[in-house]
């Protein structure tokens, strides 16, 4: 058998394996509607309106730049320090040198650790600026939307944009365009020391480059194409659950092998921590510790409860239970999208629910009302809903001197006749999100 260059065979391997990617590359058609792909601009108008968000911050990128350039620095130094030290032991030993380059090294590490802290903390303020900046513009925008328009729209692709969308926007800021930037420093650095070292052979293994940018591109169209799936499924997970009897026996006839209607959502995986089940009226006792137990959250809509007369969801055991509870006024069936409205609705309901249906479950407080307005639901989105330590600025400032009163009332006192006579007399003077004030205007 003829000797074959190793070099050739690789190369070959490497060309028909490529050849045949890009044919099922080729094959496969886009399909954007079967992928629920919605969008209408480019990549390269979103990249232009996203860098809009980032040029405020443009001063704290270089600052950044220059701490990256400090840790990319060791990446490449260290081997030659390492390699050198190696030298010396192995060759003409000389403890005074070895000490040297112990400290070199020590403090070559030490300055890279530094300016990679530096760097996180700094970029990680800077994501939440533009997490803040994005959240504003985008509940600007919702909330321009007409009532039409928002019963067209899924909560669950609102919910999406306001959580996971802005979240992996600010991870590009955080840390997929430093990680990048500093890959491609760390790659020229590497390919200037091999160059260095032997040209030859570095020309030798840049000759499979090409194939290697042909491999990216066409990993990237699967990729985008199977994260655009998922992404889909899970805008899909906000959703109702037991909201009346027809509708459970209805998700029966489709699903008969279920247990109960909550089962058949946890049949496909669709319950957890990022899942909100709007409404409960009706859930079973093995529904409701399947929500437990998974931590599923539950939108408490009171004036669609008394609207569509499907029932009143029996909150007080849910809060009893411990489960993550919030307030909505469910834009299809409610008839006021002012929150403090859906709290004095939350604490009525309750007690109709009370007196007519089960005095064992005691009627809501407007304490708890209100924690479910607020730390109840915010903790879908994070640290958020509370004035404790470690949670995000989230905040009104709120004028109550108009809503007359005989008596001096404590500051509870005040809040609890603001919940019921916001709109006869309360006015918003301030709003705060993640620290920042928010022009009302």
């Amino acid at each position: 058998m003829a000797n074959v260059n190793p070099l050739l065979l690789v190369g070959a391997v490497i060309g028909v394996v490529t050849a045949l990617l890009v044919l099922a590359c080729a094959l496969v058609k886009d399909k954007k509607e079967t992928m629920g792909y919605e969008r209408t601009m480019n990549d390269g108008e979103i990249l232009r309106r996203l860098a809009g968000y980032a040029k405020p911050y443009l001063a704290k990128f270089v600052v950044v730049l220059f701490l990256m350039l400090f840790s990319i620095a060791y990446d490449i130094i260290s081997p030659l320090i390492v390699g050198a030290l190696e030298e010396l032991v192995s060759g003409e030993f000389e403890l005074p040198r070895l000490f040297a380059g112990v400290a070199v090294y020590a403090g070559v590490l030490v300055f890279s650790m530094a300016s990679t802290y530096f760097q996180a903390v700094i970029l990680q303020r800077v994501g939440q600026r533009i997490i803040s900046d994005l959240r504003e513009d985008l509940f600007t925008h919702i909330e321009s939307l007409s009532h039409e328009q928002l019963n067209e729209i899924p909560v669950g692709k609102l919910v999406t944009r306001v959580t996971n969308d802005t979240n992996a926007i600010s991870m590009m800021f955080t840390n997929l365009l430093v990680t990048l930037t500093k890959n491609i420093f760390v790659i020229l650095g590497i390919l200037v020391a091999m160059l260095a070292l032997n040209y030859e052979l570095t020309l030798m293994v840049l000759c499979f480059v090409p194939f290697i940018v042909i491999f990216t591109v066409i990993f990237r169209k699967f990729s985008r194409r199977a994260y655009r799936k998922v992404k889909d499924a899970t805008t899909d997970i906000n959703t109702y659950l037991s909201e009346n009897l027809s509708e459970i026996g209805w998700v029966k006839e489709l699903c008969p092998w279920s247990t109960c209607y909550g089962d058949a959502y946890d049949h496909f995986g669709l319950l957890g921590e990022k899942t909100i089940m709007a409404h409960c009226v009706y859930s079973t006792d093995e529904e409701v510790d399947l929500l437990r137990r998974t931590g599923t959250y539950i939108a408490h809509c009171p004036q669609s409860n008394a609207q569509l007369a499907s029932g009143i969801a029996p909150i007080r055991r849910y809060l009893d239970l411990g489960m993550n509870v919030g307030l909505a006024t469910d834009v299809a069936g409610g008839a006021d999208l002012s929150m403090w409205r859906c709290m004095a609705d939350a604490v009525a309901v309750s007690k109709l629910r009370w007196r007519l249906v089960d005095q064992s479950l005691s009627p809501l407080t407007t304490q708890e009302a209100f924690w479910m307005a607020t730390m109840g639901g915010g903790s879908f989105f994070g640290k958020v809903g509370s004035f404790a330590e470690g949670y995000e600025l989230d905040a009104l400032v709120l004028d109550d001197s108009a809503i007359r009163t005989p008596r001096d009332l404590t500051v509870w006192e005040r809040l609890e006749r603001y919940v019921y006579l916001a709109e006869e007399g309360g006015y918003l003077t301030r709003k705060f999100v993640a620290g920042r004030q928010i022009d009302l205007d």
